[in-house]
Protein backbone atom coordinates (compact mmCIF):
# COMPACT_ATOMS: atom_id res chain seq x y z
CA UNK A 1 0.00 0.00 0.00
CA UNK A 2 1.61 3.32 -1.09
CA UNK A 3 2.49 5.63 1.99
CA UNK A 4 0.72 9.21 1.14
CA UNK A 5 3.11 12.36 2.45
CA UNK A 6 2.32 15.63 3.12
CA UNK A 7 3.84 18.30 1.21
CA UNK A 8 3.79 21.83 2.66
CA UNK A 9 4.69 25.39 0.64
CA UNK A 10 8.01 27.38 2.12
CA UNK A 11 5.11 29.51 3.61
CA UNK A 12 3.05 26.89 5.48
CA UNK A 13 6.57 25.13 6.43
CA UNK A 14 7.76 28.96 7.86
CA UNK A 15 4.35 29.09 9.57
CA UNK A 16 4.72 25.48 11.16
CA UNK A 17 8.59 26.22 12.00
CA UNK A 18 6.75 29.30 14.25
CA UNK A 19 4.16 27.57 15.72
CA UNK A 20 6.21 25.01 17.01
CA UNK A 21 9.29 27.20 18.04
CA UNK A 22 6.25 29.23 19.93
CA UNK A 23 5.22 25.97 22.27
CA UNK A 24 8.62 25.32 22.76
CA UNK A 25 9.15 29.51 24.23
CA UNK A 26 5.61 28.41 26.12
CA UNK A 27 6.66 25.57 27.85
CA UNK A 28 10.14 26.89 28.80
CA UNK A 29 8.44 29.78 30.62
CA UNK A 30 5.97 27.82 32.13
CA UNK A 31 9.01 25.78 33.67
CA UNK A 32 10.98 29.00 34.71
CA UNK A 33 7.95 29.95 36.67
CA UNK A 34 7.59 26.45 38.65
CA UNK A 35 10.80 26.54 39.50
CA UNK A 36 10.32 30.44 40.42
CA UNK A 37 7.75 29.22 42.70
CA UNK A 38 9.77 26.25 44.28
CA UNK A 39 12.33 28.66 45.10
CA UNK A 40 9.73 31.24 46.64
CA UNK A 41 8.49 28.93 48.88
CA UNK A 42 11.64 28.05 49.99
CA UNK A 43 12.98 31.53 50.67
CA UNK A 44 10.00 32.36 52.82
CA UNK A 45 10.53 29.45 55.03
CA UNK A 46 14.29 30.33 55.14
CA UNK A 47 13.17 34.05 56.25
CA UNK A 48 10.43 32.88 58.83
CA UNK A 49 12.75 30.53 60.16
CA UNK A 50 15.58 33.29 60.41
CA UNK A 51 12.53 35.92 62.07
CA UNK A 52 11.43 33.36 64.26
CA UNK A 53 15.34 32.68 65.74
CA UNK A 54 15.33 36.48 66.07
CA UNK A 55 12.00 37.13 67.67
CA UNK A 56 12.86 34.47 70.38
CA UNK A 57 15.93 35.42 71.34
CA UNK A 58 15.36 38.82 71.64
CA UNK A 59 12.37 38.31 73.33
CA UNK A 60 14.33 35.73 75.60
CA UNK A 61 16.66 38.52 76.47
CA UNK A 62 14.12 41.12 77.32
CA UNK A 63 13.09 39.06 80.29
CA UNK A 64 16.20 38.35 81.65
CA UNK A 65 16.11 41.86 84.34
CA UNK A 66 12.50 40.10 85.18
CA UNK A 67 14.24 37.14 86.09
CA UNK A 68 17.01 38.62 87.98
CA UNK A 69 14.04 40.54 90.18
CA UNK A 70 11.86 37.37 90.29
CA UNK A 71 9.61 40.02 88.97
CA UNK A 72 6.45 37.64 87.66
CA UNK A 73 4.20 40.06 87.38
CA UNK A 74 6.53 41.72 84.95
CA UNK A 75 7.20 38.69 82.96
CA UNK A 76 3.03 38.29 82.51
CA UNK A 77 2.75 41.83 81.32
CA UNK A 78 5.66 40.80 78.63
CA UNK A 79 4.36 38.16 77.58
CA UNK A 80 1.22 40.13 76.63
CA UNK A 81 3.03 42.67 75.05
CA UNK A 82 4.56 40.05 72.45
CA UNK A 83 1.19 38.53 71.89
CA UNK A 84 -0.38 41.82 70.57
CA UNK A 85 2.17 40.67 67.16
CA UNK A 86 -0.14 39.20 64.82
CA UNK A 87 2.56 36.22 64.68
CA UNK A 88 2.88 35.21 68.22
CA UNK A 89 -0.36 33.22 69.86
CA UNK A 90 0.99 32.06 72.91
CA UNK A 91 4.19 32.93 74.85
CA UNK A 92 5.11 31.23 78.49
CA UNK A 93 7.85 31.58 80.88
CA UNK A 94 9.71 28.98 82.98
CA UNK A 95 12.64 28.82 85.37
CA UNK A 96 16.30 26.91 85.14
CA UNK A 97 13.98 23.82 86.66
CA UNK A 98 10.89 24.02 84.33
CA UNK A 99 8.43 25.53 86.20
CA UNK A 100 6.25 27.90 85.02
CA UNK A 101 6.50 31.42 85.90
CA UNK A 102 4.21 33.35 83.91
CA UNK A 103 2.47 33.30 80.38
CA UNK A 104 -0.04 35.92 78.86
CA UNK A 105 -3.46 35.71 79.43
CA UNK A 106 -5.12 34.07 77.32
CA UNK A 107 -2.62 31.29 77.36
CA UNK A 108 -3.36 27.69 75.53
CA UNK A 109 -1.22 24.94 76.32
CA UNK A 110 0.49 23.14 73.44
CA UNK A 111 -1.77 20.44 74.02
CA UNK A 112 -4.47 22.22 73.31
CA UNK A 113 -2.67 23.42 70.31
CA UNK A 114 -1.59 20.01 69.24
CA UNK A 115 -4.26 20.07 66.37
CA UNK A 116 -2.81 23.23 65.11
CA UNK A 117 0.84 21.88 65.29
CA UNK A 118 0.32 19.11 63.73
CA UNK A 119 -1.86 20.28 60.90
CA UNK A 120 -0.94 20.09 57.45
CA UNK A 121 -2.49 23.24 56.21
CA UNK A 122 -0.13 25.94 56.09
CA UNK A 123 -2.33 28.70 56.95
CA UNK A 124 -4.03 27.23 60.22
CA UNK A 125 -0.41 25.34 61.17
CA UNK A 126 1.35 26.84 64.33
CA UNK A 127 5.11 26.27 65.31
CA UNK A 128 5.95 26.33 68.64
CA UNK A 129 9.48 27.10 69.62
CA UNK A 130 11.44 26.93 72.53
CA UNK A 131 14.84 29.43 73.86
CA UNK A 132 17.26 29.62 76.97
CA UNK A 133 17.51 32.28 78.70
CA UNK A 134 21.18 33.39 79.74
CA UNK A 135 22.65 35.06 82.22
CA UNK A 136 26.81 35.53 82.36
CA UNK A 137 26.47 32.62 80.00
CA UNK A 138 24.37 30.52 83.00
CA UNK A 139 21.17 29.01 81.97
CA UNK A 140 18.38 30.67 84.34
CA UNK A 141 15.08 30.02 82.46
CA UNK A 142 13.23 28.94 79.33
CA UNK A 143 10.87 30.96 77.12
CA UNK A 144 8.57 29.41 75.06
CA UNK A 145 6.85 31.18 71.96
CA UNK A 146 3.80 29.57 69.84
CA UNK A 147 4.21 31.27 66.46
CA UNK A 148 2.29 31.24 62.83
CA UNK A 149 4.55 31.15 60.38
CA UNK A 150 1.38 32.03 57.41
CA UNK A 151 1.28 35.55 59.72
CA UNK A 152 4.76 36.01 59.83
CA UNK A 153 4.74 35.67 55.85
CA UNK A 154 1.66 37.60 55.21
CA UNK A 155 3.52 40.93 54.40
CA UNK A 156 5.67 39.32 52.76
CA UNK A 157 3.28 37.22 50.84
CA UNK A 158 1.51 40.14 49.61
CA UNK A 159 4.65 41.99 48.01
CA UNK A 160 5.39 38.74 46.22
CA UNK A 161 2.13 38.50 44.52
CA UNK A 162 2.41 42.00 43.66
CA UNK A 163 5.58 41.32 41.94
CA UNK A 164 3.98 38.05 40.68
CA UNK A 165 0.89 40.20 38.86
CA UNK A 166 3.64 42.89 37.25
CA UNK A 167 5.58 40.01 36.10
CA UNK A 168 2.61 37.79 34.16
CA UNK A 169 1.37 41.67 32.87
CA UNK A 170 5.02 42.06 31.34
CA UNK A 171 4.83 38.79 30.01
CA UNK A 172 1.62 39.34 28.21
CA UNK A 173 2.32 42.64 26.97
CA UNK A 174 5.52 41.10 25.69
CA UNK A 175 3.43 38.37 23.77
CA UNK A 176 1.42 41.15 22.32
CA UNK A 177 4.00 43.64 21.33
CA UNK A 178 5.73 40.32 19.79
CA UNK A 179 3.04 39.28 17.83
CA UNK A 180 2.05 42.91 16.08
CA UNK A 181 5.84 43.31 15.87
CA UNK A 182 6.15 40.02 13.68
CA UNK A 183 3.11 41.06 11.65
CA UNK A 184 4.43 44.63 10.87
CA UNK A 185 7.85 42.66 9.57
CA UNK A 186 5.62 40.07 7.57
CA UNK A 187 3.84 43.08 5.57
CA UNK A 188 7.18 44.68 5.07
CA UNK A 189 8.85 41.97 3.88
CA UNK A 190 5.32 40.53 1.72
CA UNK A 191 5.53 44.59 0.29
CA UNK A 192 9.53 44.21 -0.56
CA UNK A 193 8.83 40.89 -2.22
CA UNK A 194 6.32 42.82 -4.65
CA UNK A 195 8.60 45.62 -5.45
CA UNK A 196 11.40 43.53 -6.19
CA UNK A 197 9.21 41.61 -8.65
CA UNK A 198 7.72 44.54 -9.86
CA UNK A 199 10.71 46.10 -10.48
CA UNK A 200 11.98 43.19 -12.36
CA UNK A 201 9.62 43.35 -14.56
CA UNK A 202 9.64 46.77 -15.49
CA UNK A 203 13.69 46.35 -15.74
CA UNK A 204 13.62 43.35 -18.03
CA UNK A 205 15.41 43.62 -21.03
CA UNK A 206 13.72 44.22 -24.43
CA UNK A 207 13.89 41.74 -26.79
CA UNK A 208 16.30 42.43 -29.80
CA UNK A 209 15.22 44.39 -32.82
CA UNK A 210 15.89 42.06 -36.36
CA UNK A 211 18.29 43.94 -37.97
CA UNK A 212 17.41 44.87 -41.61
CA UNK A 213 18.38 43.10 -44.59
CA UNK A 214 20.91 44.34 -46.52
CA UNK A 215 20.09 45.25 -50.30
CA UNK A 216 22.02 42.41 -52.44
CA UNK A 217 25.04 43.61 -54.74
CA UNK A 218 25.03 43.73 -58.36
Amino acid sequence: MPHSTIRLSPRRRSRFIQLLLAIGLLLVVFQIMQVYQLGRHDMLMSQSRSLTRAIVEQSAAATLPAMRNQDDTALAEMANVLVQNPAIYDVAVYDHQGLLLATNDDYVSLRERLPELTTADQAEQLSSRVTSIYDEGEVVGFMQLTLSYAALQHDTRGQIRQLDDQMRLALILAALAGFLFSGSIRRGIRAATRLRSQERIYTAPAPPEPKPSEPAKD
